[in-house]
């Protein structure tokens, strides 16, 4: 009903059936782009170099580990390196809140994002290294 109200309106809602598969797709895009983009001081589409997107992969495959912990649904490696890809892709020329938050000398959201995903883990008795070292780099990015 609600989203008949908004087509009514002229606008396309999304119905996500999943309210938690939503936020963790939303948590995955962020911890998959934000640290790298911030520590490498690139935009967006820079990282669709292969190289980088690999790194962004293998933190989509550690933090998945957790969901599943979670009893989470996420889309599977493939369709999420295709929704990383088209908002890589859409966004390309932005620079992520994150780097934007370290060039000001701001403190940043990875202890909601990456370091969340490594703080969970060890609760569930995972190992995410990339999470954990890439939290902590930005960390200490941080002002003192």
């Amino acid at each position: 009903q609600l989203s008949q109200l908004f087509e009514s309106a002229g606008l396309k809602p999304v119905v996500y059936p999943d309210a938690m598969q939503m936020i963790w797709e939303k948590v995955l895009l962020n911890i998959t782009i934000n640290p790298l983009a911030a520590l490498a001081g690139l935009k967006n589409g820079e990282l669709l170099d292969s190289d980088v997107l690999n790194g962004c992969m293998l933190l989509y495959r550690e933090a998945k580990q957790v969901a599943e912990m979670e009893r989470v649904q996420l889309l599977d490696e493939i369709e999420f390196e295709h929704l990383l890809r088209s908002v890589l892709e859409a966004t390309a020329d932005n620079s992520c809140s994150m780097l934007e938050d370290i060039k000001a000398g701001r403190i940043t959201e990875i202890s909601s994002l990456n370091r969340e995903i490594a703080n969970r883990a060890e609760q569930f008795g995972l190992s995410v290294p990339l999470n954990q070292v890439l939290a902590s780099l930005i960390e200490a990015c941080h002002p003192v």
